[in-house]
């Protein structure tokens, strides 16, 4: 992230910066909910053991989040040089989440599983979250080549980090809805539609990176959900997984 934005006031940039640390922050909780039974807290329930890879995929995505809000806190803090320097490793780190995540879920969904049911909604799932690593990379990558620009650098990094947020969401326990498949995405988007919401409030006016960007993370998971149920799908799933 860039330390330049849209023109304004310091207030202005105060506020701008306090967003982000805490949008930041709320996502981190949602990543902590989401997971916290089949990782950060597993002792606790006593959910299976993972393997070293998962672990290891784990580890990654919690750095990443873990990373956006320390570099949105050091913007605020004006430590820029500290922020640019940094911002390589963020690089590299974003390309290792791809690179571990990809062959983390395939692996996982590519396990034995004798119910045929099971086995075929752990193939729609890898269509979705393989998606999601593709917006990941899309908006990282883009970000990366924006850094110049700040006010298009830093919403296109949130926007990568929202592309992240729909697994921990799917994970966390509604037990009174029962397509929570569609429920966590459409808690998903309302994620995103807050986040470009205070903007445009803020700014009083919508970022064209938010327009576009929202739209396209909204839209694909949706797209998405209703491939990864078709046929054709599920041929190429089991394919890619045997």
């Amino acid at each position: 992230m860039n330390a330049a934005d849209i023109p304004g006031s310091r207030t202005t940039n105060a506020g701008v910066n306090k967003y982000f640390i805490g949008t930041a922050l709320a996502l981190g909780a949602v990543v902590l909910t989401g997971f916290a039974r089949t990782y950060y807290l597993k002792v606790l329930f006593g959910t299976p053991p993972l393997t070293w890879w998962v672990h290891l995929h784990g580890f990654l995505l919690t750095l990443w989040f873990i990373l956006f809000l320390v570099q949105s806190s050091l913007i605020a803090s004006h430590r820029v040089a500290l922020h640019r320097r940094l911002g390589v490793f963020g690089g590299f780190l974003a390309a290792a989440v791809v690179i571990v995540g990809v062959p983390t879920l395939l692996h996982f969904v590519a396990a034995p599983e004798p119910n045929p049911e099971i086995h075929g909604f752990l193939l729609q799932l890898l269509g979705v979250d393989l998606l999601i690593f593709v917006l990941f990379a899309g908006f990282v990558s883009s970000a990366i080549l924006m850094r110049h620009r700040g006010d298009v650098h830093k919403r296109l990094m949130l926007l990568g980090t929202l592309s992240l947020v729909w697994p921990p969401m799917s994970r966390i326990p509604i037990a009174f809805i029962s397509d929570n498949f569609l429920v966590s995405l459409i808690l998903t988007d309302l994620c995103v539609v807050v986040c470009i919401a205070i903007d445009t409030i803020r700014h009083r006016r919508l970022h064209p990176v938010f327009g576009w960007g929202g739209l396209l993370n909204i839209a694909a998971l949706h797209l998405c959900r209703l491939g990864v149920h078709t046929q054709t799908w599920m041929q190429f799933a089991n394919r890619l997984v045997s």
